[in-house]
């Protein structure tokens, strides 16, 4: 990830959130606290650097633990991270 203060999302928008929220739940990563959201503090492998999760339509406490217990052995997890590289090609 080239930019330290991007964040992820799967979409953005409070419409297609609440719509998408209605069949799907949506997990944030961030590796920067987001503004005004409440987002649970999680460190990944030998990190000390926190990633911040933020949920809608799961609780945000399990969604921690899954991104937690995710593939990879850095700070943000494998799939994330080819995510992020897929949406910026």
């Amino acid at each position: 990830m080239d930019e330290p203060n991007r964040v992820l999302f799967l979409c953005t928008g409070n419409y297609y959130r609440s719509r998408l929220a209605e069949i799907f739940f949506i997990i944030g990563v961030a590796k920067t606290r987001f503004q005004n959201a409440t987002a649970i503090e999680i460190t990944r492998g030998e990190s000390k650097v926190p990633l911040f999760i933020t949920a809608v339509g799961i609780d945000p406490a399990e969604a921690a633990g899954d991104i937690r217990k995710m593939h990879g052995s850095f700070r943000v997890p494998t799939l994330t991270k080819r995510a992020d590289q897929l949406a910026r090609a």
